[in-house]
């Protein structure tokens, strides 16, 4: 009986992801055994995770963008032919890094890949109490994700340094924190 109702729960996640449209936005209906009833989630075009490193100096806030909101201008993404060839359900995606400077030292940092994809700007100095945003990336993924697994990897104080996470997708419900 619990195989059958795992079963059946996955199967209505996979069938109930068919809501999506353009903008990123997905609508997901699966069974809460809990309950008994249908459960609706509508997850929102972004994902994001926040690492605290250096002993709390240095704050990376990666902000995954699903859609075209965060491209950069005139981009076009095309294969060595001059066009991509898309299956239903992709679309880009722009990593963005904000990285913060918690501490009242300036701190050097030198930025190098997130999931081998090469980081811009390479070397930065950061201001205590503010903050550099990397050049936007981007690739071409799928609309169902829910979370995405990174590793960042730059050298800080002279070391080479990998910082590990996941990056989850936030609901729109939950994008009503942030705008109040």
């Amino acid at each position: 009986m619990k195989r059958y109702l795992c079963l059946l729960v996955i199967l209505t996640t996979v069938f109930a992801l068919n809501g999506c449209n353009a903008s990123g936005r997905i609508n997901s209906t699966s069974y809460d055994p809990k309950t008994g009833k249908n459960k609706q989630i509508q997850y929102s075009e972004y994902l994001e995770d926040v690492r605290v490193v250096g002993n709390g100096a240095l704050k990376f806030h990666l902000v995954i963008t699903l859609g075209s909101e965060r491209l950069p201008k005139n981009y076009k993404i095309q294969n060595k032919w001059g066009r991509i060839d898309r299956s239903q359900g992709d679309i880009e995606e722009v990593y963005e890094i904000y990285i913060t400077n918690l501490s009242s030292k300036k701190r050097d940092l030198q930025l190098q890949s997130i999931n081998g994809m090469r980081l811009a700007p390479s070397s930065t100095s950061i201001k205590p109490k503010s903050y550099v945003k990397t050049n936007p990336l981007v690739r071409v993924s799928s609309v169902y994700k829910t979370e995405t697994d990174y590793v960042i990897a730059y050298k800080y104080q002279g070391k080479a340094k990998k910082l590990k996470g996941s990056a989850k997708r936030l609901t729109v419900k939950g994008l009503q924190k942030y705008k109040q």
